[in-house]
């Protein structure tokens, strides 16, 4: 097929399980990237790995917030980095900082509902990278909604079924 694959280690890989899963990665090009083989302290590693093997290495776990982007950019991080909007911090900030060259953005989730997608798919991504194709989102977090009204994409019906789950409640002490 044309699908692309994306592998995630979590940050659980030594140097050397890494190198062979790069090695057997660059052997198949539907392998879009391999995320966080090390954990976020081996960065430099990192680095070596990413100008070793053809495979892309996306940064996941070394990049939680602004400030862990803004020093993996500063150490000369080229590679992807896996953006997390909902929990990065200022929106203004991450556009800035998206907006430098050699930026390559993927966006991931962190359990947000509907509300939370619809911004960060709808509003903050196309503002992120102007005239550039940001990657592919990875919001799989879907499932973990289902059946809640949480998920529902109609603002208007989503706020009158908290409205309505409110007004049966207990009223409110304090």
């Amino acid at each position: 097929g044309d699908g692309m694959m994306r592998l995630d280690a979590n940050g659980g890989l030594t140097w050397d399980a890494a190198c062979r899963w790069l090695a057997v990665c660059d052997r198949f090009p539907n392998v879009e990237f391999l995320e966080q083989p090390l954990p976020p302290e081996q960065f430099e590693a990192m680095q070596k790995l990413q100008q070793r093997y053809r495979t892309a290495i996306a940064l996941d776990e070394s990049v939680a917030r602004l400030r862990d982007l803004e020093a993996c950019y500063a150490a000369g991080w080229r590679g992807i980095f896996v953006v997390k909007a909902a929990i990065a911090g200022s929106p203004q900030r991450l556009r800035a900082f998206c907006r430098q060259p050699g930026v390559d953005v993927v966006l991931s989730s962190v359990l947000e509902t509907a509300i939370g997608q619809q911004y960060i798919l709808q509003h903050l991504a196309r503002s992120l990278m102007p005239g550039r194709n940001l990657r592919v989102p990875g919001f799989g977090v879907n499932h973990w909604f289902a059946e809640s009204a949480l998920d529902h994409p109609d603002f208007d019906h989503l706020w009158q079924s908290l409205k309505s789950s409110c007004n049966n409640d207990s009223p409110m002490i304090g």
